[in-house]
C-alpha cells in the first residue's frame, strides 16, 4: 500500500522504452478518464525514459490506478505506480494529441518528481541507492551525470532546490561519478569539502574553527552518508570506490572536519 499522500497525479514507472504514449495512455485509460498525462523523454535522443505521469479528474480514480497498475506486467516488466508529489500536471502538455516531447512547464520549477520507495526491513538508505545504480547501464548513468550538470549550469537555485528536496539525490550523485570513473578520490574529497579546506590542509596555518566554516550543512550531511557505510558494505564496491571512501574515513578519523562529526 503506498506511503504517499493521495492526490489526482500518479507516477508510472518501469515502463518499457518501446512504449508508446498512446500506449501508456490506453493503460491509464483503462482505469478511467485521464485529465493529463506527461510521458518524460530524452531530450538529445527524443527516446522514452521509462517513466510517465498521470493526472486523472478526482482522487478516486488515481487511487483505483495505484492500486491495479502497480505492477502491471507488460511483457517481461512490471509497472511501479505510486502517487505523484504534484497536486496538477497543469502547464505541462496534456493528453489527446499531445506528443509528451514537449514541456511548458516553467524552468524555475521543479517538475513532478518520482516517489521513491520504502526500505525493506534491515535495508540502509546506501544499500537501496547502490543496488539501483548498480542496475543502471552506463549509458543511463551517464545520462544521469550529464543531465545534473546541464541543470546546475543552466539553472543552479533550481538545482539546490532539488538536492535540498531529494537529499539522497546527493550521495546517488557522488556514487555514481565513482562508478563511471569520472572522480578520483582526490575530487570527491574537494567536492565534499570546498578548495578553501584543501588549500588550508595543505598550509596547515588555518585554524581549525576556519575549517568547520567551511563545512556548509549539506556537505556535512553527504559526509556522514559516506561514513555510514559499513565494512560489509564497503568490500563490495570497486577498489576505486573502497579507496574514495577509506579515504574520507581516514579524514573524519584524523579531525579533518573537526568536531562536526
Amino acid at each position: 500500500m503506498s506511503e504517499k499522500v493521495p492526490g489526482k497525479v500518479i507516477y508510472i514507472g518501469s515502463i518499457p522504452y518501446d512504449q508508446t504514449e498512446e500506449q501508456v495512455l490506453d493503460i491509464a485509460k483503462s482505469i478511467g478518464p485521464v485529465v493529463n498525462l506527461k510521458m518524460m523523454f530524452d531530450k538529445e535522443t527524443g527516446k522514452s525514459k521509462g517513466f510517465a505521469f498521470v493526472e486523472y479528474k478526482d482522487v478516486e480514480t488515481a487511487s483505483s490506478a495505484v492500486r491495479n497498475l502497480n505492477n502491471y506486467s507488460i511483457g517481461n516488466r512490471s509497472l511501479k505506480c505510486d502517487f505523484s508529489n504534484e497536486n496538477s500536471l497543469s502547464g505541462s502538455n496534456g493528453t489527446g494529441n499531445n506528443s509528451g516531447k514537449g514541456n511548458n512547464r516553467s524552468e524555475d520549477t521543479l517538475p513532478p518528481l518520482p516517489p521513491g520507495r520504502s526500505l525493506r526491513p534491515g535495508e540502509s538508505y546506501s544499500d537501496a541507492i547502490s543496488q539501483t545504480l548498480q542496475s543502471l547501464d552506463p549509458t543511463r548513468l551517464n545520462n544521469l551525470i550529464r543531465d545534473v550538470k546541464q541543470m546546475s549550469q543552466k539553472n543552479p537555485i533550481l538545482m539546490e532546490e532539488l538536492l535540498a528536496q531529494c537529499p539522497q539525490l546527493s550521495y546517488a550523485l557522488v556514487e555514481t561519478l565513482l562508478i563511471t570513473q569520472k572522480a578520483s578520490p582526490e575530487d570527491i574529497t574537494q567536492i565534499l569539502l570546498g578548495s578553501a579546506i584543501q588549500e588550508n590542509q595543505t598550509n596547515g596555518d588555518v585554524p581549525q574553527v576556519q575549517e568547520e566554516e567551511q563545512i556548509d550543512e549539506e556537505k556535512l550531511a553527504l559526509i556522514k552518508q559516506v561514513l555510514e557505510i559499513s565494512d560489509q558494505e564497503l568490500a563490495q564496491l570497486p577498489e576505486d570506490q573502497r579507496a574514495s571512501i577509506l579515504q574520507i574515513k581516514e579524514n573524519a578519523q584524523n579531525g579533518v572536519y573537526g568536531g562536526l562529526i
